[in-house]
């Protein structure tokens, strides 16, 4: 009897025991369970640790390369034409001239990347690349300042007021506020992106 006693305070001293650690595994899996998920940017690499970047931005990023090296030497041209006007150096059916030659020299080149660009699409992985959100996003608007440019400098504008809707050639002051926004302020800012977006894609 004195030992059955024994058994039934250790089975009840067992089943105490078995409880405080059945709570307190309980209070820390709530713990676990609250503490805030860390979140960590997937980033593809291979065995050597460099970045691997989605097979379409690579490509996009090639014709990029092209296109730079195609465009440069077209708005090397522009701005050499622009300062020599400014400085007095050469008139201003000079550069007229000069910049229409441009301009027939360029359309070509931007109704050919207009074109590669309607038809074709990247996939949503590289647009969710930073490369192409920071850089090669702003291509298009890269192409079209040069574009705008150049045909409102040699075709002109129309006039709000004008209800001919006829083209109307640019005034110095307009053709000055045209290259300053164009040139200056979009196709230099935009350029540099770009360029840093190609590099950073090819070189890694």
């Amino acid at each position: 009897m004195h030992i059955f006693k024994k058994l039934i305070v250790l089975a009840a001293i067992t089943l105490l025991l078995f409880a405080v650690s059945a709570c307190g595994k309980s209070d820390e899996s709530k713990k676990d369970a609250d503490k805030p998920v860390e979140k960590t940017e997937q980033v593809n690499k291979n065995e050597n640790d460099q970045v691997v970047y989605e097979t379409d931005l690579v490509e996009q990023a090639k014709h990029e390369h092209v296109w730079l090296r195609d465009i440069k030497p077209v708005v090397f041209k522009i701005n050499k034409a622009y300062k020599s006007w400014e400085n007095g150096k050469i008139t201003r059916q000079q550069l007229n001239r000069e910049l229409e030659n441009l301009y027939e020299q360029f359309k070509p080149m931007y109704d050919s990347y207009m074109h590669y660009y309607e038809t074709h699409r990247l996939s949503d992985a590289a647009q969710n690349d930073e490369n192409y959100k920071l850089g090669l996003i702003h291509s298009k608007e890269l192409h079209s300042a040069v574009n705008n440019f150049l045909y409102t400098a040699t075709k002109g504008v129309i006039h709000k007021d004008d209800n001919e809707n006829k083209l109307r050639k640019l005034s110095d002051e307009q053709l000055k506020s045209a290259y300053d926004k164009y040139m200056v302020k979009k196709y230099a800012e935009l350029e540099a992106k770009v360029e840093k977006a190609v590099k950073n894609i090819l070189n890694s």
